[in-house]
């Protein structure tokens, strides 16, 4: 009984508790969506490459504006052009 007891606390306790089979196969979901999202790239939080991402976000941003694909001006939208 002693061996049987070791190999089973080896294998599947948590906080000193044997887990079910259902609440195992939520752990190994878990593990397959944490293993499906990549990591984040450290280089990402360089100042530098912020900064460039930055600035590339704002001159597309500034083209679609001047295509008139941006957001209106304030109080230039539907619901302000309805009350006039």
């Amino acid at each position: 009984m002693v061996e049987a007891r070791s190999t089973l606390q080896s294998s599947r306790l948590t906080h000193s508790r044997v887990l079910s089979s259902r609440a195992l196969a939520l752990c190994s979901r878990r593990v397959q969506v944490a293993s499906y999202y990549p990591k984040p790239d450290p280089i990402m939080k360089h100042p530098l490459v912020r900064q460039h991402l930055h600035e590339e976000w704002f001159e597309e941003k500034e083209a679609r504006r001047k295509l008139g694909k941006g957001p209106p001006k304030k109080g230039q939208g539907k619901r302000a052009s309805r009350k006039k």
